[in-house]
């Protein structure tokens, strides 16, 4: 059996669109957390995609030990300032935009 990969997505807009996909996949990938500024939005993705954790500080995604993943679902011009942290902080990254 494969080990799911952990995770942590940031965004709540496009985000639906991933989280979508991880559901189609559950016994590929976990999402046990969700970051986003828009808390209502956050916070009812997570309710709708059974995510057990929400935040509004998307460093603690990058210092979390049980995340493999981060997926950057926030708008464009903050891509590579993010994917760069992801990187550093030794995990794999999902980004469907430019980086800029």
């Amino acid at each position: 059996m494969t080990q799911k990969l952990r995770v942590g997505v940031i965004g709540a807009g496009i985000a639906a669109r991933h989280l979508a996909g991880f559901d189609w996949n559950k016994d590929l990938f976990e999402v046990p957390v969700l970051c986003s500024l828009d808390e209502e939005r956050g916070r009812e993705l997570c309710a709708s995609h059974g995510i057990g954790e929400y935040t509004q500080d998307a460093d603690t995604l990058f210092a979390r030990d049980d995340l493999d993943v981060i997926d950057i679902c926030t708008p464009p011009d903050t891509h590579f300032a993010l994917c760069k942290k992801a990187i550093e902080s030794g995990k794999h990254v999902i980004c469907e935009k430019p980086l800029f």
